[in-house]
C-alpha cells in the first residue's frame, strides 16, 4: 500500500494486487469509495473456495453496510489495477459526509434501496409461508424453487407500461418495458455483465402473452407472423392450464422465469438457426438463477447455454464478429463450469480473431491473465 495522499487525508493509493479491505470479524469498519481504477470484490479470498463476485470502478462504493452496522466485513476488496480510493471509517465519516455531499447522498440512496428491496423480499416470503402458491410449473427443471427477484415495476421513471397486442391470438395486455437510456451503470462483473443502479434490464427483456403463452424477446414480439400460431400452440399449449402470467405492474418473478422458458420453447419456430438464440436465452436464465442464489441451476443453465453455443459455432456459417462474441461467451461459460483449459482456449480464439476489437481483445487478455494468476496462486 502506498502512502496517504497529502492533499486529501482520506485518499489512499493502492497498487495492483493490494488488499483494500479484508474479509473477517477482526477487520475495521471501513467503506471504500473508488475514485480511479478497478477493484475486485471477493469471497474467501486466496482460499480453495475463492470467488470474485464483481468488479467495481470509478464512482462506485462498497462496504457501506458494514460501516454503519455491527456486522463483520464479509468480503475482501483487491486492487485489480492502480487504484485511488477514499477509505471512510467511523472516525472520519462525518468529515466525509460534510465534504463530499453528492457521494454521501448516493450512498444514502443505495442503503434506502436495499432496505426497500429487503422489505419486498420479506413480504413475498410471508405471503408464500401463508399459503400463496409458490409458482411451481412443469415448465421449470427439477430443483427450481420459489424465488424473489428485485423487480422495479413501480419505478415509473425507469420502467414503463404499454398496451401490447399478441400477433398470434390478438389478445391485448399491459406490458412492461425499460428506459435503457435512463439507466445508470453501477459496476461490471468479471464476466462482463453490466450492473445498473436502479433496475435490471434482464427482468424485462421477454414479452409473454398471458392468453396463448407466446413468448419472445420484446424486439421480435410484434413482428412475429400470425401463421406461426398453430406451431407455437403445439409447443406451449400443454402449459396453459397451470401457467398464469401476471402482466403490467403486477409482473412477478414467476412471470420472468416462465417468460424465458416459454421463449426457449418458441425459439425453434421463430429463428432458423435457433441454437444461437437458445444459447443467449439459457445464458440469461443462468444469470437469473445467479441473482436468486441458486448455484446448482445457475450451472445447469450455463451448461445448456454452452451446449447450444457450441452447436452454433461448429455448424453455422456465422460472421467473424459473431464468432468472437460466441467464443468469448463460451470462454466465460467454461470458466463458470470449471473447465479452465477450455476457457483459456476460447479466450485465445477471441484474441486471434481477424475481426477482434480492442475492447474484446482487452477483455480476453484480462480473463487469460486472471486464469494464469489463479494457477500461480494454487501452486504456492
Amino acid at each position: 500500500m502506498a502512502n496517504t495522499n497529502s492533499e486529501a487525508i482520506n485518499t489512499k493509493k493502492f497498487s495492483l494486487g493490494d488488499v483494500v479491505v479484508k474479509e473477517g470479524a477482526s477487520s475495521p469498519k471501513e467503506m471504500v469509495v473508488v475514485l480511479k481504477g478497478n477493484v475486485g470484490v471477493y469471497k474467501n479470498y486466496k482460499s480453495a473456495n475463492e470467488a470474485c463476485l464483481k468488479v467495481i470502478g470509478p464512482g462506485s462504493f462498497h462496504c457501506e453496510q458494514s460501516l454503519f452496522s455491527d456486522g463483520e466485513q464479509t468480503e475482501t476488496l483487491v486492487a485489480l489495477t492502480e487504484v485511488v480510493a477514499f477509505i471512510v471509517t467511523r472516525e472520519n465519516v462525518r468529515e466525509f459526509f460534510r465534504n463530499y455531499t453528492d457521494t454521501a447522498i448516493s450512498i444514502t440512496e443505495s442503503i434506502c434501496r436495499r432496505l426497500a428491496e429487503d422489505t419486498v423480499i420479506l413480504d413475498k416470503q410471508r405471503k408464500t409461508e401463508s399459503g400463496v402458491p409458490s409458482g411451481k410449473s412443469k415448465l421449470f427443471p427439477d430443483g427450481h424453487g420459489s424465488y424473489v427477484l428485485p423487480l422495479s415495476n413501480s419505478n415509473e421513471q425507469l420502467v414503463y407500461c404499454v398496451k401490447a397486442t399478441c400477433p398470434l391470438c390478438g389478445y391485448t395486455f399491459d406490458n412492461l418495458g425499460i428506459f435503457m437510456s435512463r439507466l445508470r451503470p453501477k459496476e461490471t462483473d468479471p464476466d462482463s455483465r453490466v450492473r445498473y443502479k436502479d433496475a435490471e434490464p434482464l427482468y424485462y427483456e421477454i414479452t409473454t402473452c398471458p392468453n396463448c403463452l407466446f413468448s419472445v424477446d420484446f424486439r421480435s414480439f410484434a413482428d412475429t407472423p400470425a401463421k406461426l400460431a398453430d406451431k407455437i400452440n403445439q409447443r406451449v399449449g400443454a402449459y396453459k392450464l397451470e401457467t398464469r402470467i401476471q402482466t403490467g405492474r403486477d409482473r412477478d418473478t414467476f412471470a420472468v422465469f416462465a417468460g424465458y422458458y416459454l421463449a426457449l420453447l418458441c425459439a425453434p419456430e421463430i429463428y432458423p438457426d435457433y441454437q444461437l438464440t437458445a444459447g443467449s436465452l439459457w445464458h440469461k436464465v443462468s444469470r437469473l438463477y445467479g441473482d436468486c442464489g441458486d448455484a446448482n441451476l445457475e450451472n445447469y443453465a450455463a451448461g445448456q447455454s454452452l451446449e447450444n453455443y457450441r452447436y452454433a459455432y461448429l455448424n453455422f456459417d456465422i460472421s467473424e464478429k459473431q464468432t468472437q462474441q460466441v467464443c468469448y461467451v463460451m470462454g466465460e461459460l467454461n470458466l463458470k463450469l470449471g473447465d479452465v483449459d477450455e476457457a483459456k482456449n476460447y479466450f485465445y480464439m477471441v484474441k486471434t480473431n481477424p475481426a477482434v476489437t480492442e475492447v474484446m481483445k482487452r477483455r480476453a487478455d484480462i480473463r487469460i491473465d486472471a486464469i494464469r494468476e489463479s494457477a500461480r496462486d494454487k501452486k504456492t
